[in-house]
């Protein structure tokens, strides 16, 4: 009898949890009805604009290419159209640096070293730009500072590139390498040498930068007092 009893309640919940569902639903169905849809809106939306990305993800990458082709040529004025279009597009910014870095390699090729200089100049004070990126456009830049006798006059860039070598994370030795043959340069040999010597003597240096390092801190040891 009371297994009866205890199956009668039970019956009752279950049947009172079934109604309670069932006037939610027919209270609520245009909301349910309204919020299914907007989800599956939602997943659509999701998918095409995956879709869309992947598609023009896959232009940009075709018009680099093309202008890759292009510069092997030598055929630099068609070589910068695919370049122009990806930096003036609505592309992503990695994308565009990437046509941008490309753009300042062909300007340099031409010898418009200051042209290139502004580009490499303005990547390497860009915030939310990679880091790595970031720091080569600096190491970029200084290079043209150093080669090209009218960047050169911009003396206010000399505080900015020691600014950079302060705070170089993964081109550390390669930028205070420049810094270096600025300081060698203006006939501050102690400053040179101390860089040198770092570099040289750094665990995380190696190859070539070591080798070059190593070198200068043997001609540079003659002027050391």
């Amino acid at each position: 009898m009371a297994n009866d009893i205890d199956q009668i309640i039970a019956d009752a919940k279950s049947q009172a949890k079934n109604d309670q569902i069932l006037n939610f639903i027919n209270n609520n169905l245009k909301f349910i009805i309204t919020a299914i849809i907007t989800i599956l809106l939602l997943i659509a939306f999701i998918v095409s604009y995956n879709i869309y990305k992947s598609k023009k993800n896959t232009k940009y990458s075709s018009l680099i290419h093309q202008s890759f082709i292009y510069e092997q040529d030598f055929d630099y004025e068609n070589a910068i159209k695919p370049l122009q279009e990806i930096i003036n597009s609505d592309a992503r910014q990695s994308i565009k640096i990437i046509a941008k870095l490309r753009y300042a390699a062909i300007l340099v090729e031409q010898k418009e070293d200051e042209k290139a200089f502004n580009i490499y100049h303005n990547i390497a004070k860009c915030t939310s730009c990679d880091i790595f990126i970031r720091e080569l456009s600096q190491l970029l830049s200084i290079k043209l500072w150093i080669n090209n006798s009218k960047i050169y006059q911009k003396e206010d860039f000399k505080d900015l590139i020691e600014n950079y070598a302060k705070n170089a994370k993964y081109l550390y030795n390669n930028i205070n390498e420049q810094l270096a043959i600025i300081e060698k340069n203006n006939k501050n040999w102690q400053k040179s040498y101390d860089i040198f010597y770092k570099i040289a003597n750094d665990i995380e240096a190696y190859g070539d930068i070591k080798i070059r390092a190593q070198n200068y801190v043997n001609k540079l040891h003659q002027y050391i007092k």
